[in-house]
């Protein structure tokens, strides 16, 4: 690619796409938005970097967790990835334990231990509530002290709790499935799950990575009216700089408070990324709510597009929609929102419909995830539809299900 601009890209050889990767997800008020380069050319301007804390640092934690109640304090990162893993030595510190659960088909980001079991990764045997861990890539150190258990099972997790529960440190949940889902918890399963959780001793961790501030001003938490005790933060609140968030209860947050545990990096709130990120919170408060349901009504709007494409072409796919992220899965119009039936959907389909849509203007990620922006129009719309339509005709319809014609 050789620039962004608002929904839109441009390759090196001038063709110009929608743009629905958007950096898979944190340019949610779109690519290159000029109030956040306006407010890190003054922050460059003013320093590129201090030793400690600066004020911006606290404007933006206060408002950070003004938008969070159920959090009292916060720490910084780069990375979700890196915020993942201050979050589970937090919950290490503080409980004095060591164990962490993952559920199988939530992604937590790409460093050892919880890369594994991720979006994609092939099904691996069941024990009781214990899933067998799955190495998604080579090079991994997974230690004994990650435990995946089966997501949407209340009475598998109760069951693995009660073998493990005294050892466990921590929960870790990405509450939407997003890479391999896309769609809410059924009712009552988060909160069982904490129940479960604290009645062990243990702390639940929302990873908030993708959905928080893209969701909701609250993030995912808000819409499920759920309080974790640890939240991690990154993606859209940078709109495209490196920083990320932790935030927590005082009680969970204790081991950081007294000392135990030190959460540090040389460029953890860096300047211009902070200025970026207290951009973000201005542009979050002067859309409202209104520009939440505009983008969501877009999404919804997209994704009974490619329902009746689909249909119009006799393909058979399910779309779940979540605010402003549609998920495409290829084979079925009746796949459960399950990682164990999902992830038998035509994958191969979905990224060559992807690669055709190319030629049709659309920019998107081959695992069929759309992401939208706040500068997203109803004529972007049209041509996402357009793209997927010709895609499938591309495909020969119903005919090259399963098959690659290209």
């Amino acid at each position: 690619m050789d620039n962004a601009s608002g929904a839109y890209l441009t390759d090196i050889d001038g063709n110009r796409y929608v743009d629905c990767f958007l950096a898979l997800g944190p340019m949610f008020f779109g690519n290159s938005p000029r109030p956040v380069i306006d407010a890190v050319t003054d922050s460059i301007n003013t320093a590129l970097q201090f030793s400690g804390q600066n004020l911006n640092e606290a404007r933006l934690a206060e408002r950070v967790l003004a938008l969070q109640p159920w959090a009292d304090k916060l720490t910084f990162a780069n990375t979700g990835s890196e915020a993942v893993q201050s979050a589970l030595r937090i919950a290490r510190g503080t409980t004095g334990r060591n164990v962490i659960v993952k559920f199988e088909g939530h992604y937590h980001g790409w460093i050892d231990p919880v890369f594994v079991n991720t979006p994609g990764t092939p099904l691996t045997a069941h024990h009781g509530g214990k899933v067998e861990i799955a190495h998604t890539n080579h090079g991994l150190a997974v230690p004994g002290n990650i435990v995946v258990a089966n997501w949407g099972d209340l009475d598998s997790f109760t069951q693995l709790m009660a073998e493990i529960g005294d050892q466990v440190a921590a929960v870790i949940i990405e509450a939407s499935v997003s890479g391999a889902g896309n769609y809410l918890p059924p009712p009552g399963l988060m909160e069982g799950i904490k129940s479960v959780t604290h009645k062990h001793g243990g702390l639940v961790i929302l990873d908030e990575v993708i959905t928080g501030f893209r969701f909701a001003p609250g993030g995912i938490a808000s819409i499920l009216d759920f309080q974790p005790d640890l939240a991690t933060y990154a993606k859209a609140i940078g709109s495209g700089f490196p920083i990320a968030l932790v935030a927590g209860t005082d009680a969970a947050m204790e081991s950081v408070l007294d000392g135990r545990v030190t959460i540090g990096g040389t460029y953890n709130a860096t300047p211009s990324s902070v200025a970026a990120a207290l951009a973000v919170l201005d542009m979050i408060e002067d859309g409202g709510n209104a520009m939440y349901a505009r983008v969501n009504g877009l999404a919804k709007r997209l994704a009974t597009g490619f329902e009746q494409a689909a249909a119009d072409m006799s393909v058979p796919i399910k779309v779940n929609h979540l605010a402003s992220l549609v998920k495409v899965f290829f084979g079925r119009t009746d796949f459960k929102n399950s990682y164990s039936d999902l992830i038998t959907s035509d994958s191969a389909a979905m990224a060559d419909v992807s690669e055709r849509m190319l030629a049709h203007g659309t920019y998107v990620a081959p695992k069929g995830m759309f992401f939208l922006s706040t500068e997203h129009t109803e004529r972007d719309i049209d041509t996402i539809i357009r793209g997927f339509h010709s895609a499938l005709e591309e495909r020969g319809g119903a005919g090259s299900h399963g098959l690659r014609t290209r």
